[in-house]
């Protein structure tokens, strides 16, 4: 019997079966589309940041850069002893107007309370930084400059998860699960939208 199974192996069945596999945890992952043409993460940008408001999702966002700077290593296989994401880590620019502005003040607080590295301007200041961007309408801006924050390559991404947590010992396979009475395992996480 399986430790867990997961229900659905997109970007974040393949990164529970990573982590688990990794515990050394017994994980079966089981997913109706392998080319994943209908999964969201290949379509996503990818993105990687940490301006969040809760502080739970800047801790999170810290977390992801630190082990996304660090695929080459830790999810390195033998099949693919140099993975990668081709990360791009340009920063993100969030803009705020007068009806935001204040949620976004309360949000700099968790911000620093987690040491996000975030910037924060007045709209007026805007274009000392980004010249190129009308800052008629905004009030705030913050933003980073120390490659904390930016996008990757999803697919490659979770070829990577997915390859490591193989070699982990997790096991994909294909199928679908119509009824959580199908599945026999100590554990069940559903990765997917619930089920129909």
């Amino acid at each position: 019997m399986d430790d867990v199974v997961v229900i659905g192996g997109g970007i974040i069945g393949a990164s529970a079966a990573y982590f688990l596999s990794k515990e050394g945890r017994k994980v079966k992952v089981i997913e109706r589309d392998p080319t994943y043409k209908n999964a969201s993460f290949p379509l996503s940008l990818g993105g990687f940041r940490r301006q969040f408001f809760q502080k739970e999702n800047i801790l999170l966002g810290k977390f992801a850069k630190e082990f996304i700077f660090n695929i080459s290593e830790t999810l390195k296989t033998e099949k693919n002893p140099n993975p990668t994401a081709s990360m791009v880590a340009n920063g993100y620019l969030l803009m705020f107007g007068p009806e935001h502005a204040d949620e976004q003040y309360k949000a700099l607080e968790n911000h620093k309370a987690c040491d996000a590295g975030t910037k924060n301007i007045k709209g007026t200041e805007l274009s000392k930084y980004f010249p190129y961007i009308n800052s008629d309408g905004i009030e705030t801006a913050t933003f980073t400059d120390n490659k904390t924050e930016g996008w990757i390559d999803p697919f490659m991404f979770h070829a990577a998860l997915k390859s490591k947590a193989i070699e982990l010992g997790a096991e994909f396979i294909k199928g679908e699960v119509k009824s959580l009475n199908e599945i026999n395992a100590k554990n069940n996480y559903l990765s997917r939208r619930l089920l129909d």
